[in-house]
């Protein structure tokens, strides 16, 4: 009989017990996107990947994974007593559902001595084993993992479809020559299994200040539609997989918004529609490395924990959340950018929430911008909406449910 995937990692990689968990962890990560994986420091709790919350309040469901590739043994049934029992007596958390998942089909032993010794538990205990594995791999959410087995040799998987990934490449301008600071070209590469066709792309960003630039030829706009701001475009071709595309160019100069932010929502034949966005800082915009767009955060298919979002780990950050956060009313929650302050070119005012109302407050870019930058990365807030005069910051939907919800 085929081995199945994971039975296959003992002989392509040096690690096979690690590579499991990797994938455990992708499955799942797919399967359920508030999924969070624990690093291991000083004994993992008896996790390898947990749902729900840590901590008193709410159960955590664990899955913790075993690389069992043989009939179990005495010293096999000892760690998976040993991993429940962890689990179950933890401090850590409240333990919901307790999941083993194993690489490979239980002999009928194993299975007689795993029903008789989880019956005695008092948690619910389920069991994930290779079949189930397999099966769970199939779905196309599941495109990280399959793609990973692949990578390692693994053979016997089917293709999934295009997975889209998008990237910002930087080339710094002389301001002196032209007036452009930056140029920023947005492309578009296709990580998936299969060659994508009917592509679309809704290309939005930040107030540039500059006149803007013509999309590539591959690329080709509507001429009943032309705006610049956002644009729709369509891909003349099919792209391949490991294939990359320019979309367009986005020319910067010092009129430009600043934290500047680019999402594009893509869509192709065969799959659903998926937004990656990023929000450059100055700093970044400095540097001029190459930026990877990431999922939206205002998406459902998000991976943003469901319970609580990130909080900002700068100072500036953590106080202008604070400010929105305080607003009594949610749906005004989030953050008035005035672009020309009174005060210089240096400083600049907002307002912590969306009506414009209420105390300005005048801080130095230096200062507000990095924060602007840190909240939009971490999700809490949405993309800019401007009409040159003023940046617009919504607060994102998601984060006002996780704190209604916390």
């Amino acid at each position: 009989m085929a081995r199945n995937p994971f039975e296959q990692l003992q002989d392509l990689v040096s690690e096979p017990r690690q590579a499991f968990e990797d994938i455990v962890a992708l499955i799942l990560k797919g399967i359920y996107p508030n999924s969070r994986r624990v690093r291991i420091f000083r004994g993992d709790g008896g996790i390898d990947v947990f749902t729900g919350k840590l901590g008193l309040v709410g159960l955590a469901d664990v899955y913790q994974a075993k690389y069992f590739p043989t009939a179990w043994g005495d010293s096999q049934k000892q760690q998976i007593r040993d991993a429940y029992r962890t689990a179950s007596e933890s401090d850590d958390y409240q333990l919901g559902e307790w999941t083993l998942c194993v690489p490979t089909r239980l002999t009928k032993d194993d299975i007689r001595w795993f029903d008789e010794w989880r019956a005695k538990q008092p948690h619910k205990i389920e069991l994930l084993d290779g079949d189930d594995l397999t099966k769970l791999l199939v779905d196309d959410r599941c495109g990280f993992a399959r793609r990973q087995l692949i990578s390692w040799g693994v053979l016997g998987l089917q293709a999934a479809g295009p997975e889209f990934g998008a990237t910002i490449f930087m080339h710094k301008e002389d301001a002196t020559k032209g007036g452009l600071t930056a140029i920023l070209i947005l492309q578009l590469r296709n990580a998936g299994d299969r060659t994508a066709r009917g592509i679309a792309a809704k290309v939005a960003h930040s107030e540039t200040g500059c006149v803007s630039y013509n999309a590539y030829p591959e690329w080709e706009q509507d001429r009943s539609d032309q705006r610049l701001n956002p644009r729709f475009l369509r891909y003349r071709y099919g792209l391949n997989p490991g294939e990359t595309t320019s979309i367009m160019q986005i020319p910067l100069c010092d009129r430009s918004a600043n934290p500047f932010a680019i999402s594009v929502t893509v869509t192709a034949e065969d799959r659903e529609p998926c937004r990656l966005e990023v929000a450059l800082s100055e700093n970044q915009l400095e540097q001029g490395a190459p930026i990877k767009l990431q999922p939206s955060s205002s998406e459902s298919e998000s991976h943003v924990p469901e319970s609580k979002f990130h909080q900002p780990t700068s100072e500036s950050g953590r106080e202008l959340l604070g400010m929105i956060l305080s607003h009594p009313v949610h749906e005004e929650r989030g953050l008035t950018e005035i672009l020309e302050s009174p005060n210089g070119l240096l400083e600049v005012c907002f307002i912590p929430n969306t009506t414009a109302r209420g105390t300005a407050h005048s801080v130095k870019k230096s200062i507000l911008q990095p924060a602007i930058a840190e909240l939009l990365n971490l999700g809490w807030i949405l993309p800019p909406q401007g009409d040159g005069n003023l940046n617009i910051y919504e607060f994102n939907p998601d984060a006002n449910k996780s704190q209604a919800s916390g």
